[in-house]
């Protein structure tokens, strides 16, 4: 399985890599975060949030790669708190 990271590089992971990456990457979570699953009413439960916070820890297993998230509020309908729309 091919990929290549943000440094241009292509490098190759096996399934079992990948597979106990996620694994490893759930587990930090958890971990780092105890209450992950637990939810306000101003974040509510999307796979956003869970992408945001789950991302910085997947990409620990796979150097030179990164990631880029936005975060949406349900409480400013769906859009981003730090933008101003007019």
């Amino acid at each position: 399985m091919g990929t290549t990271g943000t440094l241009g590089r292509a490098t190759s992971f096996s399934r079992d890599t990948i597979k106990r990456a996620l694994h490893s990457a759930v587990a930090d979570l958890y971990r780092n975060e105890p209450d992950i699953d637990r939810f306000s009413s101003q974040t509510a439960q999307t796979e956003w949030n869970l992408a945001a916070h789950l991302a910085p820890e997947i990409v620990k297993y796979f150097n030179g790669y990164s990631y880029d998230i936005d975060v949406i509020k349900v409480n400013y309908r769906n859009r981003r708190p730090d933008h101003h729309y007019p």
